[in-house]
Parts: structure tokens; sequence; C-alpha cells
């Protein structure tokens, strides 16, 4: 277990080397592969939400659901992720990672309408865009926020099984990506 640790130390320490820095959370599990890194942004909960660390390990991005819920058995979630820009080369700027991922969310889900919507700022000041994503029937409602912060793209979440839900949590949303800052 000591090698395991000095492993995950190393590697933490190696990625905290570069020359652009962002606030982010970095953990290591024993997994099938070895070690897994799961890295999401610094942020402050919300009021009445909490972290669920075994969805956010699971899922591999800071699960966040209503206390006393679950990610799992939430009709409203939160969640966040660092996405180290080295893992996605096909993404050279921001706009090209926000493109590809609501290709890749069309995929999947052809129905789904993708409409810009208000930025939000960080706690630093920087401007996170966001989109609503809107199912045509049944699914799930969200907005999406991204910015860029050194060498990691920003994804910030929040999704709801009906449009209700989405609304009512929005302040919440909004402290989130508010209270990041590098």
């Amino acid at each position: 277990m000591r090698v395991i640790t000095l492993l995950a130390s190393a590697a933490f320490a190696a990625s905290a080397s570069h020359s652009s820095y962002a606030e982010v959370e970095k953990v290591a599990t024993v997994c099938q592969n070895g070690i897994c890194p799961h890295w999401w942004p610094k942020v402050t909960v919300p009021l009445g939400w909490q972290h669920d660390r075994d969805h956010s390990l699971h899922y591999n991005f800071n699960a966040l659901a209503p206390e006393r819920n679950t990610f799992a058995d939430s009709e409203t979630v939160m969640y966040d992720n660092a996405i180290y820009k080295p893992r996605v080369p096909e993404s050279k700027s921001l706009k090209e990672f926000v493109v590809n991922d609501h290709s890749g969310v069309l995929k999947e889900a052809p129905e789904l309408s993708i409409k810009p919507d208000e930025s939000i700022k960080t706690g630093d000041g920087n401007a996170a865009g966001t989109w609503l994503l809107e199912p045509e029937t049944g699914g799930q409602w969200e907005r999406v926020a991204y910015f860029e912060e050194g060498d990691y793209y920003m994804v910030f979440v929040i999704s709801s099984r009906t449009p209700t839900g989405l609304k009512g949590n929005m302040r919440a949303f909004e402290a989130l990506v508010r209270s990041y800052r590098e």
C-alpha cells in the first residue's frame, strides 16, 4: 500500500508542476487498472447539498445530492469535473471542447435541444458559458457551465428529471459555480 501511495503522490506532484495552475482536488484509488486518479474542481458545497463520495468515485466526478439523499435517488443532482487538457487532444480550445461535448450528447440523445444561456462568474471573476439542455419529451433537463482554468476544462452540471426541479435548484447551481476560484 505504501508503494501505491508513493506512486500516486509522484503522479500528482508531476501534474502539479505544470506552468498553469487550477484549484483541483486530486484523489487516487486502487482499482482494477492499478491506480485510478479522480480530479474535480475544489468547490464549496452549497447549503442544503452534500458530496456523495461513493458516486463521485464511481462516476469520476464530484457528485452532489440534496442533503439526506444520494446521487442515484435524487430528482435533481449536480456534478463538476476537471478535464485535464492532454486527455482530450482533439479539443484545442474551450470552444472546440464544448462543441465536441455537445456532439457527443446529441449522438446519445438526438431529441435534445441545446441553447446558450447567461454566463455565470466564477469566484475569481472568469465567465463560465452556460447551455440549457432540454428534452422534447421525458428525460433530463440540464444546465451546463464550461470554463477553462490552467491545464483543465471545467464542467459544472445541474441535472433534473423535471423542469421544475431544475428551476428550483438554479440558485444552488449558480452558487456552486461561483464558489470555484483558482
